[in-house]
């Protein structure tokens, strides 16, 4: 399983962070973290709870607010991921598993 958190870090505190995705983290869950600051890494491997199973990434993504609560999307540049461990192996299963989600 695959939980990918895409918000505004300054959204995230530790405490949110565990009440929004500790009920999506299963024994085996991956975490893909797309957001903005420093520390986040740490911060997921924290609610994770095993480092190698925490991702990051950095997405080139433009949308536009229509109106409260509706956004839409301009385009999408690249999205790079890199894991927290450094694993190459891991890395390549993570893009495999975005390009399966075409």
């Amino acid at each position: 399983d695959w939980v990918i958190c895409a918000l505004k870090s300054n959204a995230l505190g530790k405490e949110n962070a565990k009440k929004l995705l500790g009920p999506c983290i299963g024994d085996h869950t991956r975490v893909l973290s797309l957001l903005n600051g420093i520390g986040i890494d740490e911060l997921m491997a924290d609610i994770v709870g095993d480092p190698s199973r925490v991702f990051g990434g950095l997405a080139y993504i433009a949308v536009s607010r229509k109106a409260p609560g509706h956004l839409s999307h301009v385009f999408t540049e690249k999205t790079t991921i890199g894991h927290m461990l450094n694993s190459e192996v891991e890395v390549q299963g993570a893009v495999g598993m975005l390009s399966d989600c075409k």
